[in-house]
């Protein structure tokens, strides 16, 4: 019977010991008096003495406890995720009880005063982090946790916290975690960027839009853009102009080039041109395609197109002062000009032509 006996005190001792071993611990974090906190004073408690009572508010990073007090509890609240408990001025101990953790004595002795307020912060072997990494992944020692947004709840200890998006930068912080953090980490990637160079083979296309990815950026040409690494669309847009596209590749810390030549719209092309005569066989030769700012206007019977395949057309043209000057050209390829024309004085001239093939006189209107 002695020795069934002491076999039962030992296994108890033996369970009694791992417990202990394997039981967490509740942490103090801090014990303060409030001073501006009325609590009890606007709700007024006694204790069994008479004795007006002391506020004590608990606030603790974790839930589902229980409070004793050796005096007695003469009235609890809860409030915000924090109790609130009237004890006699006289209290001496509290103990906090959570399963799985090693009940928590709090000495009070000679710590309360009636009609005041103190705060007791509590915290088990636990800490918090809260990070922050938008468009991103979370990795805690190397291990993916979320995206975006993860908190992370574990033990005393130190870990590394990294996050990682493509075609940024990648940032990593080492934390070390204490019972009761409650840390914040916010992570903002920076890009890895290359440049674009715009550069316009003439002074005519300077000032014109510039589209990225069909995003109408900041910049105008000439410009050198920055630019994060990988493929992008690059449309230039400028009035009069047909648009300018080229799809390239940006590369990190690299200058991708586009030396900028626009073509004009095929209308403003035609309106735009010069054309002088010049007289050979009773025909007229149209000798001359520019951009410009005069037309000159005449009858003929026949014309071609110097350094065209649109071979021989016929020409009707009619001045109107104050109205249009307008012709037609056929042949397979029609093209129309239409141009009101405004306040001719002094713009009519006449000019003589000259070439190997013999001379004219051509009829010029400058506007």
């Amino acid at each position: 019977m002695t020795k069934k006996l002491n076999f039962i005190i030992i296994i108890f001792f033996l369970s009694l010991v791992s417990y202990q071993i394997h039981a967490q611990e509740l942490n103090l974090l801090s014990f303060k008096y409030l001073e501006r906190n009325l609590s009890a004073r606007i709700n007024e408690q006694v204790d069994v003495n008479g004795k007006k009572c002391a506020v004590v508010i608990i606030a603790s990073s974790f839930d589902d406890y229980e409070v004793e007090a050796k005096r007695g509890i003469e009235h609890g609240l809860e409030v915000t995720g924090e109790k609130m408990f009237w004890l006699s001025p006289d209290e001496y101990e509290l103990i906090i009880r959570k399963k799985g953790y090693l009940p928590f004595s709090i000495n009070l002795k000679d710590k309360l005063k009636s009609l005041e307020t103190y705060k007791i912060v509590l915290s088990d072997d636990y800490g918090v982090i809260d990070i922050s990494a938008p468009n991103a992944k979370i990795f805690i020692d190397d291990r993916l946790k979320g995206e975006n947004q993860f908190t992370f709840r574990e033990k005393t200890g130190k870990y590394l916290v990294k996050t990682a998006r493509e075609k940024f930068y990648s940032q990593d912080t080492l934390v070390y975690l204490h019972p009761g953090d409650d840390k914040k980490l916010n992570f903002q990637l920076q890009p890895i960027l290359g440049k674009l160079s715009i550069n316009s083979v003439s002074n005519e296309f300077l000032g014109a839009d510039i589209f990225i990815n069909d995003k109408l950026s900041e910049f105008k040409t000439d410009a050198t853009i920055p630019l994060i690494i990988g493929e992008h669309n690059v449309r230039i847009e400028k009035e009069n102009y047909l648009p300018f596209t080229k799809n390239l590749i940006i590369e990190k810390n690299q200058v991708s080039n586009i030396n900028l030549q626009m073509e004009l719209e095929p209308e403003i092309k035609n309106a735009n041109r010069i054309i002088s005569l010049q007289k050979k066989k009773n025909n007229f030769i149209v000798k001359s395609i520019l951009a410009g700012g005069s037309f000159v206007a005449g009858a003929w019977l026949a014309a071609e197109t110097e350094g065209s395949n649109d071979g021989l057309f016929i020409v009707a043209a009619g001045m109107f002062w104050g109205g249009l000057i307008y012709g037609i050209i056929s042949t397979g390829k029609a093209v129309t000009l239409n141009r009101e024309i405004k306040h001719l004085e002094n713009r009519v001239s006449l000019y003589p032509t000259f070439s190997k093939d013999g001379a004219g006189i051509g009829l010029a209107l400058n506007f």
